[in-house]
């Protein structure tokens, strides 16, 4: 009888090693890659995101710049062109407005990377850096404290917490939802240049939210189509390309030349441009060449000038 009633109690005993084990566990998932930095100048950049900086003070930075809702307003302006305000004034979400745009914050369940926290107590704001197995990561403004123990003026970085300890908004522009991940590569400056009957050199300059991993760059003659298109790619490109299209590829055919960019981010969104340049590959002809007017002093040389596709 004493053996039975010894083995519930040892199952209950790891029972509730078990239950410390896993507590312990996810203590660590949640201080995992957490760092104490200490602040020792105005304006330390202590962490960044997406080439937006979070900048810290060594005096009160309640308002302004320096700020959590500087940084939310800072970075949103910067990746979407949106004025985020009304941060942590009202017991409410932040408001957003877009000239010309029908901005708006969503609550969501599930956020990602870009989206904007907000305790529940509407005192503070961050944007949300990571999300894995339901631990977000933040970056932000402002989370600071003096320690105890040392004097030193303090932040944590990378700190973490779970989804359902504060609300999360996504932005959404025209009823389209948006995400850093979601944009597309942008190309600007598409053109083509140096123009001549051997070809033209098109270019254009490539950004965006994310790494660019490559561009893809088709050719073709408009009278033949797509199907005759001839690429190039280029890896990891930097932010201006430039390229070289030479019509001998196709026969040195006369024609409208089409070239379409295509730039792909390391998400695999991607993005188009195309530019067209018409190319005159036939030869010059010089006809009716006539000498007049012969003197001790020269003469006078009159010709043709012909070329089939000149009017």
């Amino acid at each position: 009888m004493t053996t039975l009633k010894r083995i519930p109690a040892f199952i209950c005993a790891l029972s509730m090693m078990f239950i410390l084990f896993s507590d312990l566990c996810a203590a660590k998932t949640l201080a995992y890659d957490k760092q104490i930095v200490e602040i020792t100048g105005d304006g330390q950049v202590v962490d960044t995101f997406l080439g937006v900086d979070a900048e810290y003070v060594t005096y009160p930075s309640d308002t302004g710049y320096y700020c959590c809702a500087g940084y939310v307003s800072r970075l949103y302006s910067q990746l979407y062109g949106v004025t985020v305000y009304n941060i942590n004034i009202v017991d409410d979400k932040p408001s957003v407005w877009m000239e010309g745009h029908d901005a708006e914050l969503k609550t969501v369940d599930s956020p990602l990377p870009g989206d904007i926290m907000q305790t529940k107590d509407y005192s503070h704001v961050a944007i949300v850096k990571e999300v894995n197995d339901g631990i977000v990561t933040l970056i932000e403004q402002n989370y600071k404290w003096r320690d105890y123990e040392t004097g030193q003026l303090v932040t944590e970085i990378k700190r973490k917490c779970t989804v359902s300890e504060n609300y999360y908004y996504r932005l959404y522009i025209d009823g389209r939802e948006q995400t850093p991940y979601s944009s597309a590569p942008e190309i600007s400056n598409a053109k083509a240049s140096a123009i001549s009957s051997g070809g033209y050199t098109v270019s254009a300059d490539i950004g965006g939210v994310n790494e660019i991993s490559y561009v893809a760059i088709a050719t073709y003659p408009a009278s033949k189509g797509e199907s005759a298109a001839q690429w190039s790619v280029i890896y990891s490109p930097s932010k201006h390309i430039s390229e070289t299209v030479g019509v001998s590829d196709f026969g040195n055919l006369s024609d409208t030349y089409v070239t379409v960019i295509m730039a792909y981010d390391e998400y695999g969104n991607m993005s188009t441009k195309t530019v067209s340049a018409y190319i005159d590959t036939s030869p010059t002809t010089v006809s009716n060449i006539e000498i007049s007017a012969v003197t001790a002093k020269g003469y006078a040389v009159t010709c043709k000038v012909s070329d089939i596709n000149k009017t």
